[in-house]
C-alpha cells in the first residue's frame, strides 16, 4: 500500500516538472511519466540472497533512487523555501549532502523552521545543528561569525579508518 503512495508521490513531482519546464510537449511528458512509472514500479532490492520490497520508498541503491530524491527535493524547494526566501524569514538556503540555512533571528528561530520543515511530509525527518560559540560545522567548512562578519574557514573532521582494501580486490580504483 505504503508503496503505492510513495510511487504516485513521484510520479505527481515528476508530471509537475514535466508540466512546469515542457508544456509544450504533452506527449513526449506522458512517455516519460510512463519510462519512469514502469522503472519506479521495479522497486525491489537483494540483501542476503532474497529479494524484497520495501516497505515505504525507493530502494536505496536502486539507480534511479537519487533521481527520484533530487526531484523531490527540488520540488519541496520549489513550493516551501522559495516561499521562505521570498518573505524574508530565511535569508540563506544552500544543499548539497547536508541543508545550510542563515535566518534572520529577529523574525524566526531554529524551532519554528525545524517544525516548519518537518511538517512539509511526514516522512521526512530533519535534524538540526545549531551554531555553538558562534560558530557551525558545514560539509568541510567551518562558517564562524564574530564583529567583522563571517569568516569561512576549512576543517575536516579525521577520516581514517584503519581499513585497506588491496589494490588487487575486486573494488573500484576510487575507493
Amino acid at each position: 500500500m505504503y508503496i503505492n503512495l510513495q510511487i504516485t508521490g513521484s510520479m505527481q513531482t515528476s508530471s509537475f516538472w514535466l508540466n512546469e519546464h515542457n508544456n509544450n510537449n504533452k506527449q513526449l511528458n506522458e512517455q516519460i511519466l510512463n519510462m519512469l512509472n514502469k522503472t519506479v514500479k521495479q522497486n525491489y532490492f537483494h540483501y542476503e540472497g532474497q529479494i524484497f520490497l520495501p516497505e515505504k520508498g525507493i530502494a536505496m541503491g536502486s539507480p534511479i533512487s537519487s533521481m527520484i530524491a533530487e526531484i523531490y527535493l527540488q520540488y519541496l524547494e520549489n513550493i516551501y523555501i522559495k516561499h521562505w526566501l521570498d518573505s524574508k524569514e530565511i535569508l540563506f538556503y544552500k544543499r548539497y549532502v547536508d541543508i545550510l540555512i542563515l535566518y534572520d533571528q529577529r523574525e524566526i528561530d531554529e524551532q519554528m523552521i525545524l517544525q516548519k520543515i518537518n511538517g512539509v511530509d511526514k516522512n521526512l525527518q530533519f535534524k538540526m545543528s545549531t551554531e555553538a560559540n558562534n560558530t557551525i560545522n558545514y560539509l568541510d567548512t567551518l562558517i564562524r561569525r564574530d564583529s567583522n562578519g563571517i569568516t569561512i574557514e576549512l576543517y575536516r573532521k579525521p577520516t581514517e579508518t584503519g581499513t585497506v582494501i588491496h589494490f588487487t580486490s575486486n573494488h573500484p580504483l576510487e575507493h
